[in-house]
């Protein structure tokens, strides 16, 4: 029997995931992975709904409803941003969040695939090593990337 709560609860995360596909359904009208990164603006939209489909794919067990060429076109451009203007701390922050965000993508797709049984116990294992090595790598970097030897 549910609670008030319970109903609560499901009554908002129904709302929440009907506005993730109302918001989905806007952006991938409009856009491309590529021409939503043209602007300030765009890129801000795109990674206030990238947190948001992150967060609503990994509360229902499920993957990110955008595909994850979103999320690579995201960190791409602002690895590109990082690397044309070094001593910019802005755009190395946005390159550590949006890097952040991809290998994020990539647990939840790797977990949702698991879920359903797309992927074997030895090639699920496979992937969980190459992702630990892929965080690790990037544990590494924000070690290191705002010291100066």
């Amino acid at each position: 029997m549910l609670t008030a709560y319970d109903q609560e609860f499901l009554g908002d995360w129904v709302n929440l995931l009907s506005h993730q596909r109302a918001a989905h359904q806007i952006i991938t009208d409009l856009f491309t992975p590529q021409t939503i990164m043209q602007s300030e603006t765009h890129r801000k939209i795109i990674s206030w709904y990238i947190r948001f489909d992150l967060f609503a794919g990994m509360m229902s067990g499920g993957k990110t409803v955008l595909g994850r060429e979103w999320f690579d076109a995201c960190a791409e451009f602002y690895k590109r941003q990082a690397r044309d203007k070094p001593n910019d701390f802005g755009a190395r922050f946005e390159d550590m969040f949006a890097t952040s965000r991809l290998i994020a993508t990539d647990i939840a797709l790797l977990l949702a695939s698991k879920g359903t049984g797309e992927k074997s116990d030895e090639q699920f294992a496979y992937e969980v090593r190459a992702l630990t090595d892929q965080m690790d790598d990037f544990g590494q970097q924000l070690d290191t990337a705002f010291t100066d030897p």
